[in-house]
């Protein structure tokens, strides 16, 4: 994990494999292909509004209603 305090990055990695062990499909090794994004920002509506502008492929099988949930939620967290 790049950007965020190494602490942090500890407490994320021990959630994601709390995720795999009760049966979240993980990449097998040597996978390159990324299924799930984890991205901390200050602004996630200005972000989510850039993903969808410049990185629409993040988005592949989103249904438009979804992404516009994404853009419009207030939260702290967007899944």
């Amino acid at each position: 994990m790049l950007g965020i305090d190494p602490a942090l990055a500890e407490v994320i990695v021990a959630r994601l494999r709390q995720a795999r062990d009760a049966g979240a499909p993980v990449a097998g090794e040597g996978c390159h292909d990324a299924n799930s994004k984890l991205i901390i920002a200050a602004d996630p509506a200005a972000l989510m509004t850039d993903i969808r502008l410049t990185r629409p492929g993040w988005l592949n099988g989103v249904r438009a209603a979804g992404i516009e949930r994404l853009v419009a939620d207030t939260g702290p967290a967007r899944a």
